[in-house]
């Protein structure tokens, strides 16, 4: 019957360890994810811009929540530039901003978007809502979506009440978001 002594024992130990410990740091990791969708509402104000004023950089601010894929429920807060020139029949012009939307049972998980398109601001004098049609790229996040990546549409339309620039809001992701 073949025997070991105890240093042939610990080294083939160490063997299976190092082995074991090779595979590991060779399987690569699945990211998590695919899929993403988002719908979200809550108040929102529109400042910097007059009736019947020349170009200026319209602030759009979304306040709100909602739910969102692999998030759950969500708080969203967002902040939209928006080239618009309120004329008698509204206007349409680029708009750029981010939007970060906070998991409601772990506010340190979050998701920046960025997002750049379109606001359309309709109605006479520009009081009807600003429809906005964007595109997202994930800029960011925290806690489980720290090296989140991904991209897709966001399409909503924020309103102002008359004479004032508070109002509400309403929007729906739809694309990817991998982490």
């Amino acid at each position: 019957m073949l025997t070991l002594t105890s240093g042939w024992k610990r080294t083939g130990l160490m063997g299976l360890v190092t082995m074991f410990l090779a595979l590991v740091m060779v399987t690569p990791t699945l990211a998590a994810g695919g899929t993403f969708s988002a719908t979200d509402n809550g108040r929102s104000s529109i400042s910097n811009c007059g009736a019947l004023s020349g170009r200026r950089a319209c602030v759009i601010r979304l306040n709100g929540q909602g739910t969102a894929t692999s998030l759950g429920r969500v708080f969203e807060s967002g902040r939209l530039t928006a080239d618009l020139r309120f004329g008698l029949f509204g206007d349409c012009g680029p708009a750029f901003g981010t939007i970060t939307l906070y998991s409601q049972a772990n506010l340190n998980n979050s998701v920046r978007f960025a997002v750049r398109g379109q606001v359309c601001k309709a109605g006479l004098l520009g009081l009807g809502a600003a429809t906005y049609s964007l595109t997202y790229n994930v800029s960011g996040g925290s806690g489980t979506f720290m090296n989140a990546t991904g991209t897709g549409r966001v399409n909503g339309r924020a309103g102002n009440g008359f004479l004032t620039n508070q109002g509400t809001y309403s929007d729906q992701f739809n694309g990817t978001l991998n982490f």
